[in-house]
């Protein structure tokens, strides 16, 4: 049944009647337009959850305006340690989930004198292997303990504070290293990314460094470490696990972190994407229950589309700004955009159909072919 201007006006003479009736409305027709997108919405939250706190966990210092990297936090130590191994979070490519380390490894006093122990001479090798927690491809780094020498002594294992002045110059090998981290580019800017592998230093008998791939780490020939962390990167948190002061165990510690976004930048992606949204429904839901005189200068038809074509329009250029182009296609923050689209339609379309329904038959903006 068609319901004519006429009973739009008596529905809202009612007490509350018409208002409520109208909401009801609008929301209904909102809700048709945005259905799909609300979906794919609520299936990102669900299928993007959430990074889990780590246990003893603490957050690295971005580097300061004098200093390359930011403080270094000593993830877990040997007593006595052979070797201080550091890994220096430099830039994360989300499309790829690969996050790039600068590796540094010095030796320490007790490792110079366990390395002749054990009669390992300059052109011997020392294999720095990466193990992954998630079936990939282990990684081996070999390291000739002539490169190590060349460095002067490292200081670390137990110490309540790792100085980054003495540490850097130091390492005796450097090395520049992707690993794959698991993440959730998808839900940016939510996304989160994280790594549990396992790292352990092993000696080898490798006469050269063009052999080195024949050797093999025997965990007798493991060579205690301490593993030290810092970052570089000032667009994302990193939070790494801290073992608490113990005796060494038998095996390798699981060396964690996790790499996420400042709470500042989520909330101002959201807040400037919401921006168009905001405004433009705020006109519509105005003029659709404005009363008095406002009621009567309503846009017409025709202006309520430019505005939603203009709002449309204008987030092209928004989500450049917003998103990175390594991210994938398809983020939460494209789907925020998406909904917010269709709601705007939605509002449109219910202000055409009850907005400009409930004016008066005398009202000059409805008449045809006047406008103003």
């Amino acid at each position: 049944m068609r319901i004519t201007g006429k009973r739009w006006r008596e529905l809202g003479a009612r007490k509350g009647t018409g208002r409520i009736f109208r909401v009801l409305i609008i929301l209904g027709i909102s809700g048709a337009f945005s259905v799909v997108p609300l979906f794919l919405l609520y299936d990102n939250f669900q299928s993007s959850a959430g990074f889990q706190p780590l246990d003893n966990e603490t957050n690295l210092q971005s580097p300061a305006v004098a200093n390359y990297y930011g403080n270094p936090v000593e993830v877990y130590s040997a007593a006595p340690s052979a070797l201080c191994v550091t890994f220096g979070f430099l830039t994360l490519d989300p499309g790829t989930s690969y996050a790039n380390f600068s590796i540094l490894v010095g030796v320490t006093k007790y490792g110079k004198a366990e390395f002749t122990r054990k009669h390992l001479g300059p052109d011997n090798t020392v294999l720095l292997v990466i193990s992954s927690k998630v079936g990939l491809s282990t990684i081996t780094i070999p390291i000739q303990v002539s490169t190590l020498a060349d460095g002067s002594i490292s200081s670390c294992g137990g110490s309540a504070k790792i100085d980054l002045a003495g540490l850097l110059p130091a390492a005796g090998f450097r090395a520049n290293q992707n690993i794959f981290v698991l993440g959730q580019p998808r839900s940016f800017p939510d996304d989160w990314y994280e790594l549990k592998d396992t790292i352990a230093a092993y000696t080898a008998s490798c006469a050269t460094v063009q052999n080195q791939f024949s050797c093999r780490p025997y965990l007798e020939n493991r060579v205690s470490s301490s593993v030290i962390m810092m970052t570089r990167d000032e667009d994302f948190l990193t939070s790494v696990r801290i073992d608490p002061p113990a005796a060494p165990p038998s095996m390798p510690s699981p060396f964690e972190f996790v790499i996420h976004r400042p709470l500042s930048t989520i909330i101002y992606t959201y807040w400037v994407a919401a921006m168009p949204f905001l405004l433009l429904a705020s006109v519509i839901l105005f003029y659709t229950f404005g009363k008095g005189k406002a009621e009567k200068k309503a846009p017409a038809f025709y202006e309520v589309a430019f505005g939603v074509a203009a709002t449309v329009v204008a987030i092209l250029p928004l989500r450049i700004v917003l998103v990175p182009s390594s991210l994938p296609s398809l983020t939460r923050l494209d789907l925020v955009f998406s909904t917010g689209v269709t709601l705007l339609v939605g509002l449109s379309v219910a202000y055409i159909s009850v907005g400009a329904a409930k004016r008066k038959p005398d009202d000059p903006d409805n008449q045809p072919g006047v406008t103003g």
